[in-house]
């Protein structure tokens, strides 16, 4: 009995002998032998017009994943660079977010960070610190100094020459131009007067990485409540950041910032639309006849108010949908820009988050990364 003891004992003192051997192993070839220093390029203003803000990287950090495990985590603010993040020569991914406002990443894994989203709020557009990603990118650190986007670092080992490509997580859409021509059997009886621009059905809830972002949240944000629709989510939420006053002399000129950037969007049933509302007056921009109203509602054309709406499914693949190349992918794509030419020939409708396709609108669309898809229209 003593001896069986004895032999137990001297095994758990080998085994314990081994496991400090493997540990001081490991926290060997886990010692900060190597830095790496990045410098990252943002994608052009997605705007009309000198604000340069949504451009701008306000805050940045650079990530370096051994496995599931964060090894490094360093951020600067203002600035396109991070010097010097100290780690360990190997293999590893690299990883960058900018714009990340409140979020902290410090410490995540890197399934925890691949999780994280982002919400379309008020503040998003405001069209400043638009959060920007990019996928994480294998990288082979080597002993000492190791830079990732410049040509010449004297005594550095080059990871690439290039500036590493962050892309935002927002799309954007907007109006530039709203026209109205008013069609032969139309012209001399009606006429509309612009009242607002506003998304409806815009994803409230997207992931920040993936080749798709596009996540199972069913939350849905509207800026006008408009009646219920075949395309009207159940989970829908007012945002007011989601409208805009569009004044009557707006019409038949070029427009400058008249949209919204919004998330992306591939569900069929429930696609983001940007839209005009606008009063259907008489010809001569007199209020409709009690006589006028009556039929025009009954049309579809109006709600009790003489509210008629202008809905274009963003870049979405339709009749009277015309782009300047290729045709709508019938979804929205982050770091894209949609620039919506509408022309409106007609009445439109009382219910813009309805399928069924109203004549009177001609749509044309551009569209690119911090792509223009320039989408034409004609109601």
């Amino acid at each position: 009995m003593k001896v069986t003891k004895s032999l137990l004992l001297g095994l758990a003192a080998l085994s314990l002998a081994a496991c400090n051997k493997d540990e001081e192993t490991q926290a060997l070839h886990n010692e900060k032998n190597a830095t790496v220093s990045v410098v990252v390029k943002s994608e052009p203003k997605m705007r009309l017009g000198s604000d340069l803000d949504e451009a701008k990287i306000n805050k940045l950090a650079v990530m370096i994943y051994n496995g599931e495990a964060q090894e490094a985590y360093k951020e600067e603010k203002n600035k396109a660079e991070v010097e010097n993040i100290e780690c360990s020569a190997g293999t590893r991914k690299l990883v960058i977010v900018a714009n990340y406002g409140e979020k902290n990443f410090r410490g995540k894994t890197l399934q925890e960070l691949l999780k994280t989203t982002e919400e379309l709020a008020k503040a998003t557009q405001e069209g400043k610190n638009l959060i920007m990603t990019c996928e994480p990118v294998s990288i082979d650190l080597k002993e000492g100094k190791n830079a990732y986007g410049w040509k010449n670092k004297a005594g550095y080992n080059i990871l690439s020459e290039n500036p590493l490509v962050i892309k935002r997580v927002n799309a954007r859409m907007e109006f530039k131009t709203i026209n109205v021509e008013m069609a032969d059997g139309f012209k001399t009886v009606y006429n509309v007067k612009l009242k607002r621009v506003a998304a409806l059905i815009a994803k409230k809830q997207s992931n920040i990485f993936g080749a798709s972002l596009v996540n199972n949240d069913l939350n849905y944000l509207f800026g006008i409540k408009t009646p219920k629709g075949s395309y009207t989510p159940e989970k829908y939420t007012e945002e007011t950041s989601l409208v805009i006053e569009c004044a009557d002399d707006n019409k038949n000129k070029e427009l400058n910032g008249m949209g919204f950037y919004v998330l992306e969007n591939n569900s069929p049933q429930h696609p983001t639309i940007l839209c005009v509302e606008a009063t259907l007056v008489q010809a001569d921009g007199k209020d409709l006849t009690e006589d006028q109203k009556k039929a025009a509602k009954e049309a579809g054309w109006i709600d009790d108010n003489c509210n008629t709406y202008y809905p274009v499914l963003v870049n979405w693949e339709q009749d009277g949908y015309t782009y300047t190349t290729g045709k709508g992918l019938n979804k929205i794509e982050r770091n894209h820009k949609y620039m919506v030419t509408l022309k409106i020939t007609g009445p439109g409708t009382n219910n813009p988050e309805d399928h069924k396709k109203v004549a009177n609108l001609d749509v044309k669309c551009e569209v690119a990364e911090w792509i223009v898809v320039n989408q034409n229209v004609v109601w």
